[in-house]
């Protein structure tokens, strides 16, 4: 998830360097000026979905190695009783998730002009 962080942060300023003066820009550029920001914007939805799920694996490490089942503080300071436990796998592994199998169509649709095409006319 960090590197997936760090190479979104990067290919976004590279991104937005790039596109400063369209102008001048030839249409293969703008093109894949185009395809750049797609990339950028389903890497930007994939982060924010499932971002709550990578914190959930991490606590559940931390919450292993310092907090082992039986301490007197099992489940740990990160979730304060066996119910918010599970209610915060259900939520992050689960309707995270789901939320962004439900976002990239719409986002293939919005973004990619041949798909919302075929689309159109009934063939998928």
């Amino acid at each position: 998830s960090l590197s997936i962080l760090i190479s979104f942060v990067i290919s976004a300023v590279e991104l937005y360097r790039s596109s400063g003066d369209q102008a001048r820009q030839s249409p293969q550029q703008l093109q894949s000026n185009r395809a750049s920001k797609t990339i950028a914007i389903f890497t930007a939805v994939f982060l924010v979905c499932n971002t709550p799920y990578f914190l959930n694996i991490s606590l559940m490490v931390v919450t292993q190695v310092f907090y082992p089942p039986g301490s007197v503080f099992y489940p740990a300071p990160f979730h304060r009783s066996p119910f918010m436990f599970w209610y915060s796998w259900c939520l992050s592994g689960v309707v995270c998730v789901v939320l962004n199998a439900t976002v990239n169509p719409c986002l293939y649709y919005s973004r990619m002009v041949g798909f919302a095409h075929g689309l159109g006319h009934g063939s998928v």
